[in-house]
């Protein structure tokens, strides 16, 4: 549900916009409602709000100097209605400069309204998805730079940007800590009915539009590894973090304590204290992204992956020993029957006796596993879709997440994506939803099922929020279906 503010000094309007509008039915929910504008800014600059509904002219501020302040705050932006009589009809007109999305003349039109709800809706889910996209790539990099996965400062450096993660080289500082959610199972079990991804999300939500800007990866269920990066000296983090506790507990009931770990001056010195580590951690990091490389068929990634086993200035004893764990890390993980176990049979590292030997060896290796991983892909991709969606069918009724299923599968979340909607023409999350909505069709059919029975039995927590997914699905709510295909109580 995208949350709304409405600002109209007509009080017979203000409080006609809260109750007559059916918000819900159009994904939204009244949050605030004001008599000038002057107190909506004053909202608005600590608390995120989706969409804006004001009057143009109020006895204060006026809706253009709203609409004004709302397109110089940076990321993305709360979408705008003007309100306006017909006299001010140039006025509204005008404020479009400021990106409002559009204006209605009042006496509104409930059609109107409706239409105009509609057309934002489709914006704000399209904004969400890349949005969420964004936080996952965020949350995947740090996750692999604190894994040891990667650390190459070029490619980290080419990931941030290619997943907004805004860097300044010789400009940006680092602040790595920990938060940790102190009622994260009493949440995730009662109150929380968006899954384990959304969880993380929305606490990322809380801490945009910051001074420092963070960054989340989860470590285990209840702890996130957070990481902050500033460019300014005045940068106030105690203060910060502790607004962020107080919105999380009073918006969502989420309460966390966090701890600080350590402050970075640069890049580098951040990347330094994660990429000491022992042999058996680095080998068994480089396994996992050589093994995910390859069931995604990542060529370049295989190639990039095995050629950083290999440093030129080391010993060939030291790059050897590596290449030998990395193999035997990456042997562990592939299924006995796997196409490539049969074409590694007769591959020994034992006999390397110098790095031109090892590199050359690594050469052929690199190729085994190219061409291997284009016939899996090719051979194994429908199956890879069939177990998913058989997963899903099988645990439908339960808090499933994307990370969930894909590793049933051996891929990265954001590789399943793609092939889940390549292969399938939907969307995994949609796909997800028609099997309950389908499930709970049939359940509809016997007059004892209870609706409110009928939501748990799906997978889902609350049933305002069954009700509208149902509802966008169907074109109808639970009851009216029932009577729809003749079932009485």
């Amino acid at each position: 549900m995208y949350s709304v503010l409405i600002a109209d000094d007509e009080k017979n309007i203000r409080e006609g916009l809260v109750k007559y509008i059916c918000w819900e039915d159009f994904g939204f929910y009244v949050k605030a409602s004001f008599s000038d504008g002057f107190e909506c800014i004053e909202y608005i600059k600590s608390n995120k709000v989706d969409l804006i509904v004001t009057d143009i002219k109020m006895k204060k501020v006026s809706g253009i100097e709203v609409s004004k302040y709302v397109n110089s705050m940076s990321g993305i932006k709360p979408k705008i209605i003007l309100l306006s009589g017909y006299k001010d009809f140039e006025l509204a007109r005008s404020a479009i400069k400021y990106g409002v999305y559009t204006y209605l003349t009042k006496p509104t039109e409930e059609e109107e309204m409706h239409q105009a709800l509609a057309e934002i809706k489709e914006i704000l889910d399209h904004e969400a998805r890349d949005d969420e996209l964004f936080c996952i790539l965020q949350s995947q990099i740090l996750s692999d730079i604190l894994s040891r996965s990667i650390s190459s400062k070029s490619e980290i450096i080419g990931r941030m940007k290619s997943c907004n993660l805004e860097y300044r080289p010789d400009v940006s500082k680092f602040i790595f800590f920990h938060i940790d959610i102190l009622n994260y199972h009493e949440i995730l079990e009662k109150k929380w009915e968006y899954g384990r991804e959304r969880f993380l999300i929305a606490i990322n939500n809380f801490l945009k539009h910051k001074t420092i800007r963070y960054y989340l990866s989860y470590s285990l269920d209840s702890k996130i590894d957070v990481l902050g990066i500033y460019d300014h000296v005045d940068a106030l983090f105690e203060k910060e973090m502790s607004d962020v506790v107080s919105e999380l507990d009073h918006a969502l009931g989420i309460r966390i304590s966090y701890k600080m770990a350590k402050e970075f001056a640069n890049l580098d010195e951040f990347l330094n204290e994660f990429t000491k580590s022992e042999d058996n951690d680095l080998c068994k990091s480089i396994a996992e992204k050589l093994f995910l490389c390859y069931n995604e068929g990542n060529l370049d990634a295989i190639h990039e992956t095995l050629f950083n086993c290999h440093n030129p200035d080391s010993h060939y004893n030291d790059n050897k020993r590596i290449l030998e764990n990395v193999y035997d890390e990456f042997l562990e993980k592939l299924s006995k029957d796997s196409i490539v176990i049969q074409k590694l049979s007769d591959f020994k590292i034992s006999d390397v006796k110098n790095n031109q030997n090892l590199l050359d060896l690594n050469r052929k290796l690199c190729n085994i596993l190219a061409d291997s991983s284009r016939e899996f892909a090719t051979s194994s991709a429908d199956k890879i879709i069939e177990l998913s969606k058989a997963y899903i069918k099988s645990n439908y009724n339960k808090d499933i997440t994307l990370v969930e299923v894909a590793s049933q599968v051996f891929l990265s979340p954001i590789y399943f994506c793609k092939l889940f909607k390549q292969k399938t023409g939907e969307n995994y999350t949609d796909y997800l939803i028609k099997v309950r909505i389908e499930k709970a069709k049939e359940l509809l059919r016997d007059p004892q099922n209870k609706v409110s029975n009928i939501c748990s039995d799906i997978g889902y927590k609350t049933l305002r929020y069954f009700y509208s997914l149902f509802k966008n699905y169907t074109g109808m709510t639970p009851t009216q279906y029932r009577e729809n295909i003749g079932i009485k109580k």
